[in-house]
C-alpha cells in the first residue's frame, strides 16, 4: 500500500521581499520641513518597481514630496527624494518595504522637533493630544460631559502649525465661551508654552464650546483655537424655582441677591405683574439644580404655592420638572409675597419670594393697557402672552400684520373681552401655521360695546429666530 507524503510548508508571519538600504537621515529634523532620503536596493541591486515608504512607529503623518500617497518608485536600485513628517517625536525609523510585501527594512534612528510657535490648542478632559492630525486638529477622542456650575478643566498649550506642542513660551492667553453664564479665569500666561486652568459653565446646554485667545482682544499673534463641542449637564435637584407672569426662565443666571428695588431674582428676569383681586393667574414651580436650570427628571413632589395665606394656597405635583397652580387673591390692595415649598423632600431649598402688586381694580395708562412678554420672543422662549385692559365688557379684535401690511395672524377664536386685564397667546406661527421669520410685526387690537369704542389699541411685537 502506497502512501501519500503531504510536505506543508510553514510560511513566516510577514512576506519578506527586496531589502533595502537607508542613507543616514541626521537628526534631529524639523516637522514639516522637507529632507532628503536616499535609498539603495538588494537582491536584485538592480531593482526596478515600487516600495511603500512609512514612518515606525505610526502614525506616520509623514508626505513625500512631488508625489501622492507613500509609494515610492525605484529604478535601476535607487531612489532619493524628499519627505515631511509632521508628526514631532523622539525615536523615530523609516521603513521601506516592496509594494505587497510587509518586511522590515528601516534607517537609523532620528528625532523630530516641533516648529516655530504657531497656534493655540484646547484640550478639553478625555482629549489627548494627536500632534501632526491636521484634519483632528491635533485632538483625538471625544470631551467628556460637564456638570453646571461644577469645575472642569482644561490644559492649554502654544503650538506649531501643526499642533506639536512646542514646550516653550510664556504668552498671556484668555478664554471664552458660548455659554450664557460661564465663570472663567483671568487671563493668564503659559509656563513653558502651557497652562492647567478650571472653569466653570452655568447654563445646560449641548454645543459649548470654549475659544483660546492670545494677548489683548482683536490682537492675536497666535492663531486662536476653539474647543470641541460639549454637553453640559443639569446638575442634581436641589431647591424650588417660583415663576408669575412677567418673568421668564433665564437658566445659569449669575445674579446671587435679589435686588429689590426692581424685584429682579437670580433665574427669572422680568418684573411680576399687577394682578387685580378675584382675577385668578398662573404661577410656574420649577424643580432646578443650583444653577437654576430646570431638572426633568425631578420626583413627582408634591410642592405648595402661597404659604402661609390659607384662601390662596394651591398645591400641585411635579410633572417633568414643573407644575403650574392658579392664584385667586381674595383681595386687594396689598403686596402678596408668594414662595414655593417641597412637601415631599424637606432637603429641597423652598423658592425665594416673589412680590406681586394686588390691585381692586385696574386701570392702566394708555401706553400700559397692551403689553406683551417676552418681547421679543423666539429664542428662549417660543410664544409671547399678549396682555390688555378693557374698562368694560367688549367684543375684541385682533390683527398681527408685518411690515409691509400683510396679515400675519388672527385668533381662530373670539378672544376674551371682559371689562378688566385679558391675555391671549401668540406661538409666532402665522394663519398658515408655518413660524415667522425674525422680524418686527404690529399688533392691532380693536374692543367696541355696541356701536361705542372702547379700545383701540396697538403695539410692535418682535421676533428673534
Amino acid at each position: 500500500m502506497k502512501r501519500k507524503i503531504i510536505i506543508m510548508l510553514l510560511f513566516p508571519f510577514f512576506l519578506m521581499g527586496t531589502t533595502f538600504t537607508f542613507g543616514t537621515i541626521s537628526s534631529p529634523q524639523v516637522a514639516a520641513d522637507s529632507f532628503q532620503v536616499t535609498i539603495d536596493a538588494h537582491d536584485p541591486e538592480n531593482f526596478d518597481g515600487f516600495g511603500v515608504l512609512s514612518v515606525q512607529p505610526p502614525p506616520s503623518y509623514m508626505e513625500v514630496v512631488g508625489i501622492s500617497g507613500n509609494r515610492i518608485e525605484f529604478s535601476n536600485g535607487d531612489w532619493s527624494g524628499y519627505i515631511k513628517i509632521f508628526r514631532a517625536s523622539d525615536s523615530l525609523h523609516l521603513n521601506c518595504t516592496e509594494y505587497g510585501y510587509s518586511d522590515q527594512n528601516i534607517s537609523n534612528e532620528f528625532s523630530v522637533d516641533p516648529n516655530v510657535p504657531w497656534r493655540l490648542l484646547i484640550l478639553l478632559f478625555g482629549e489627548q493630544a494627536d500632534p501632526g492630525n491636521i484634519p483632528g486638529r491635533g485632538r483625538f477622542q471625544s470631551p467628556e460631559d460637564i456638570i453646571a456650575g461644577q469645575p472642569a478643566a482644561a490644559n492649554l498649550y502654544i503650538t506649531d502649525r501643526w499642533w506639536n506642542i512646542v514646550g516653550q513660551g510664556s504668552e498671556q492667553v484668555y478664554l471664552n465661551s458660548n455659554n450664557p453664564f460661564p465663570e472663567l479665569p483671568p487671563p493668564a500666561s503659559t509656563v513653558a508654552g502651557s497652562l492647567a486652568v478650571q472653569y466653570q459653565l452655568r447654563t445646560a446646554q449641548t454645543d459649548n464650546y470654549l475659544y483660546l485667545h492670545h494677548g489683548s482682544q482683536g490682537l492675536d499673534t497666535l492663531i486662536s483655537d476653539t474647543s470641541s463641542a460639549f454637553t453640559t449637564l443639569t446638575g442634581e435637584f436641589s431647591r424650588l424655582l417660583l415663576t408669575v407672569p412677567g418673568e421668564i426662565l433665564l437658566p445659569g443666571d449669575t445674579l446671587l441677591e435679589p435686588d429689590t428695588t426692581f424685584l429682579l431674582y437670580p433665574g427669572v428676569p422680568g418684573e411680576p405683574q399687577i394682578q387685580t383681586a378675584e382675577i385668578s393667574f398662573t404661577t410656574t414651580v420649577y424643580a432646578v439644580d443650583d444653577c437654576w436650570n430646570v431638572v426633568n427628571s425631578a420626583p413627582s413632589d408634591s410642592v405648595i404655592v402661597g404659604v402661609g395665606f390659607p384662601n390662596i394656597e394651591q398645591r400641585g405635583i411635579l410633572t417633568d420638572g414643573s407644575v403650574n397652580l392658579d392664584i385667586t387673591p381674595d383681595r386687594g390692595g396689598f403686596i402678596l409675597p408668594l414662595m414655593a415649598e417641597d412637601l415631599s423632600n424637606p432637603n429641597i431649598e423652598e423658592s425665594y419670594y416673589v412680590n406681586v402688586e394686588i390691585l381692586d381694580s385696574y386701570s392702566p395708562a394708555e401706553e400700559n393697557a397692551i403689553v406683551n412678554f417676552p418681547n421679543p420672543f423666539g429664542v428662549e422662549q417660543e410664544y409671547t402672552t399678549i396682555q390688555y385692559y378693557l374698562s368694560r365688557d367688549a367684543d375684541v379684535s385682533i390683527e398681527i400684520y408685518d411690515k409691509f401690511g400683510n396679515l400675519v395672524w388672527s385668533p381662530e377664536e373670539t378672544p376674551p373681552g371682559r371689562g378688566g386685564p385679558n391675555e391671549i397667546v401668540w406661538d409666532g406661527m402665522d394663519k398658515d401655521n408655518v413660524p415667522v421669520d425674525s422680524g418686527i410685526y404690529f399688533l392691532y387690537l380693536r374692543a367696541t360695546n355696541r356701536t361705542k369704542i372702547v379700545a383701540n389699541y396697538k403695539r410692535k411685537i418682535a421676533v428673534i429666530r
